[in-house]
């Protein structure tokens, strides 16, 4: 029985010094590229935001500067929850969301841990990963990934690098994935507080116009009562309670003359 992480597979530290048919290189992608891929991960202030295909930028990308065979993200949905699988290729994003439907493999605990998991070779993953590591090896994949999409304790998500070579990411890639993984972070964090934002100041002006629509028909009813506005109030509450409605539907009513005022006889 192997307890905790195999030899293969660890958590939350780098080993691209022991690096298994990989050597340090220069990143072959272009620095240019690379810098607008930051760019777009960071700038979410687009009018029609879709984040399955923000996500399924990062993947694509993620894929290309590592080197891997193919990358996946988790996300979180509306909740805290991760239950949204992308992938730069459908057997990838399959293998993500195995560990989504069975939270297990190296994305969900670098999800929990907040830290990478590195797995160089399924062929000896921990055996908690009973379900993942088998159906990752069918699609042809040797070594997994996991960069955490977290900051501070916010937590959205994990991207996911899948390669058909065994073998450690170097530090260089490591270090770009972690970035990668930030980067998307920062940005569906900005976008959901500046939605929050619209949502209240939405709420707001609701809420306010609500009051005002509530004002004048408040005014009108003290007016045609020829009474104060204090016991108009009390006609209109006392209307919406009788005919089951909300208090802006009987303002509303009374501002087109469709509830009369009472017998003032």
């Amino acid at each position: 029985m192997r307890s905790g992480l195999s030899r293969a597979c660890s958590a939350g530290k780098n080993r691209g010094d022991q690096s298994q048919g990989r050597r340090e290189v220069i990143i072959p992608a272009s620095e240019q590229r690379i810098r607008e891929t930051f760019l777009e991960l960071t700038d979410t202030l687009v009018d029609r935001f879709d984040r399955e295909e923000f996500l399924g930028m990062l993947a694509s990308r993620a894929a290309e500067f590592l080197e891997v065979t193919a990358a996946a993200v988790i996300a979180t949905g509306e909740t805290a929850t991760v239950e949204l699988a992308v992938g730069s290729s459908e057997a990838a994003r399959l293998t993500a969301l195995l560990q989504v439907r069975y939270s297990e493999g190296p994305g969900i605990e670098a999800f929990d841990r907040g830290a990478p998991v590195t797995c160089s070779d399924l062929a000896d993953a921990p055996e908690r990963w009973a379900t993942f590591a088998p159906t990752a090896r069918e699609f042809d994949y040797s070594a997994a990934h996991a960069f955490p999409m977290r900051l501070r304790e916010q937590k959205v998500g994990a991207l996911l690098a899948f390669d058909n070579r065994p073998g450690e990411l170097t530090a260089s890639m490591t270090e770009l994935g972690g970035a990668l993984a930030t980067a998307a972070t920062l940005g569906l964090l900005h976008h959901r507080a500046l939605r929050g934002q619209a949502a209240t100041a939405e709420q707001l002006k609701g809420t306010l116009s609500s009051k005002i629509r509530i004002e004048q028909a408040k005014g009108v009813l003290a007016e045609r009562m020829q009474t104060t506005v204090d016991d108009a109030f009390a006609t209109l509450r006392e209307r919406a309670r009788q005919q089951n409605l909300m208090l802006l539907d009987a303002a509303e009513a009374v501002l087109s003359d469709e509830i009369e005022p009472p017998d003032q006889r």
